[in-house]
């Protein structure tokens, strides 16, 4: 049975600057839309277009995505129409993808109800950075192999921009602020005089800027009419692309060039206003880099005047045009703006793990079982991974363990699995005395122990009740995640999938169990990989999460995720206490 479901918080995930009116989410700027993972037989969805449909060098572009592949390209021609994404022959998830390709100043578009069974907002990433240019953000005129052609949004495509490319290769979210032509002193000009209609520092602070009138009878609006809330998530880092438009002005006139680092130092304070915590990476050069060293300067400048050491530069090796050619209007081919994504990419780890403590551009998530060992639903779980080529960890429960069961437990640790304690009879400890806590614990480690010949190192408290006594005296990593509620037999494999899929985010713990009397685990966790592996995602141990993030677990902690924590130290904890 199919449902309608608006683009809401609650069901979607924002991508970008969006904004929900009357039930539709507005998009403007390039790259802009929804993410959510669905359950159901079909997946249909609504976009409303703007005053621009019958415009056709100006009306929107967009693409959907069903699973990480592009299943719908199309220009948007009509102020309604319904898409089908999806149509199987039974119940199924999917992980889909709207996204505006083209920019915010010629047209913006609407997203409306979602029709399935059922719909999740997918999981929101760790790290989250905002994206501010011109043309070359947008990805103007890259599907266009003709630089003698002019601008067209049927040409222009932000995914197969550095700055949509190097998100994907970092594994972020994303928001971007872009427009072709645009500077911070003066628009793109071939006259040798200043073009101060084109900036964009006065639309930062606006849900976006359009020619285009948006909004559906009776709730027409602007978008440059709406002031953007900044009291959202803020992003850690902030990456400006500004000064290739300003540099067909100044050209290498030294007091036109310090006119631009005037307005770029502005502009950095502009943007420091609304994020005081974020990194800011100041990059230029692809499409010329005659305004780099006055940029180089200009930052170095804002930082001594302003004693803000959070921002630095980056010059980006201008187009070569022998190999990687031109499209529309001399920009970049996306054979340029991947060579630009992954050398960007590889600065922002660098920062990011600097001065976050942060490992970005990894895809793995840990698969742990629950409730074994037993030679049906265990074993049926082993095929599936040994036929996926996938790793997992098993939490095993000590009373489970006998003559029979072992011989699955073998399986696993010959396949590459970690064998983990879940405790020996899967009691609540938090009503335990720390004597009986310790010894089922111990218990269970041993017998783990006798079988693989390597202890344990992480437990999963039983219904994960514990308490400051467990967290003090355990002497094991402890370990939660995150879930499905797979032990309810009314639960279905796809609706199992789809709830973890919607929590999918690198370096989260998946929960999920094996008991007996768990016939749906085996297919759950075929759909799980099939899906998550489309995505991009990998399979790994628990250990080997951790230690691919650099992370040294803390003992008194409980982990969803393989994240680095500081634990107070007595020092600290006493000053709270006074």
């Amino acid at each position: 049975m199919n449902n309608r479901f608006e683009p809401s918080e609650e069901n979607v995930k924002a991508l970008g600057r969006t904004i929900l009116r009357k039930g539709i989410r507005w998009c403007a700027f390039s790259g802009t839309g929804i993410e959510f993972v669905s359950r159901g037989k079909d997946v249909r969805i609504k976009i409303y277009g703007d005053s621009t449909v019958t415009d056709p060098d100006n009306r929107a572009r967009l693409a959907i995505y069903v699973d990480g592949r592009r299943i719908i390209d199309d220009m948007i021609k009509e102020k309604e129409k319904e898409y089908v994404i999806a149509r199987d022959a039974r119940e199924t998830v999917h992980t889909v993808r709207v996204i505006k390709l083209s920019e915010s100043a010629m047209s913006t578009m609407g997203i409306g109800e979602i029709i399935t069974e059922s719909v999740l907002p997918t999981a929101q990433k760790d790290f989250f950075i905002e994206y501010i240019g011109d043309s070359i953000t947008c990805g103007y005129g890259v599907d266009d192999e003709n630089p003698e052609h002019h601008f067209l949004t049927s040409t222009e495509d932000v995914t197969k921009s550095f700055s949509y490319v190097s998100a994907g290769m970092l594994d972020v979210d994303y928001s971007m602020v872009s427009f072709s032509g645009y500077g911070v002193l003066s628009g793109y000009t071939d006259s040798g005089k200043i073009n101060s209609k084109e900036l964009l520092p006065p639309h930062y602070k606006k849900f976006g800027f359009s020619y285009a009138t948006s909004g559906t009878e009776g709730d027409t609006f602007k978008a440059e009419d709406i002031e953007w809330d900044f009291s959202g998530r803020k992003p850690q880092m902030v990456i400006i692309n500004l000064g290739t438009n300003d540099s067909s002005y100044t050209g290498d006139n030294e007091k036109l060039q310090k006119q631009y680092q005037e307005k770029y130092i502005e502009f950095v304070k502009t943007v420091r206003a609304q994020y005081k915590d974020s990194y800011i990476l100041c990059i230029l050069g692809l499409m010329g880099d005659i305004l780099y060293s006055a940029l180089s300067e200009a930052v170095n400048t804002y930082k001594v005047e302003n004693a803000d050491f959070k921002i630095e530069t980056m010059p980006l090796v201008p187009i070569i045009a022998e190999t990687e050619k031109y499209v529309a209007d001399y920009h970049p081919t996306k054979v340029s703006h991947r060579r630009v994504a992954e050398a960007l990419a590889e600065r922002v780890k660098h920062i990011a793990s600097r001065e976050f403590g942060k490992v970005l551009g990894l895809k793995e998530v840990a698969l742990t079982f629950d409730d074994g060992p037993n030679t049906t639903v265990t074993m049926d779980v082993l095929d599936v991974l040994r036929e996926n080529d996938a790793k997992a960890t098993f939490f095993l429960v000590g009373n489970n363990i006998n003559e029979k069961s072992s011989v699955s437990i073998k399986r696993a640790n010959e396949q590459g699995c970690e064998i983990e304690n879940h405790s020996m009879t899967h009691s609540a400890m938090s009503e335990m005395e720390e004597d009986d806590f310790l010894e089922e614990i111990g218990q269970t480690g041993k017998l783990i122990g006798k079988l693989t010949g390597v202890y344990p190192i992480f437990f999963r408290p039983p219904y994960i009740a514990v308490n400051d006594l467990m967290l003090e005296k355990i002497p094991l990593y402890m370990i939660a995640g995150y879930g499905c509620d797979d032990w309810k037999n009314e639960i279905t494999a796809t609706m199992r999938a789809q709830k973890i899929l919607s929590q999918m985010a690198d370096g989260r713990i998946l929960l999920l169990h094996d008991a007996e009397d768990n016939q749906a685990a085996a297919k759950t966790v075929e759909i799980i990989i099939k899906r998550a592996r489309a995505l991009g995602y990998g399979f790994v141990r628990l250990d080997k999460l951790f230690e691919n993030r650099h992370v040294m677990p803390l003992r008194g902690v409980v982990y969803n995720e393989a994240i680095a924590i500081k634990k107070p130290d007595e020092n600290e904890e006493k000053q709270d206490e006074e």
